[in-house]
């Protein structure tokens, strides 16, 4: 079973590392909160991501802010969702 595992924090204000980025894209993208762009998928954090985050937080009652961080609310939660997705 795998899980999303952060190194540091995903926030727009932030240095995000490029795992980082590629495990968030793809967890939310399991889930339907990630369509990827035109120009493909990226190792670097882009508007698709954040809203993606945004919008999943909110659609699971957590604080709306698109921030993720290590073992925070976004990141335990979204863990339990991929957990039961059959296709992670």
């Amino acid at each position: 079973m795998k899980r999303i595992h952060l190194r540091g924090v995903i926030d727009r204000a932030a240095r995000v590392n490029e795992n980082d980025t590629q495990q968030t894209k793809s967890a939310l993208g399991e889930l339907g909160y990630y369509k990827t762009p035109g120009y493909g998928m990226t190792s670097y954090p882009d508007e698709p991501m954040f809203d993606g985050i945004k919008k999943y937080q909110r659609d699971n009652k957590l604080r709306v802010d698109g921030v993720m961080k290590p073992g925070g609310e976004t990141e335990r939660t979204l863990g339990v969702h991929l957990a039961a997705s059959p296709t992670f």
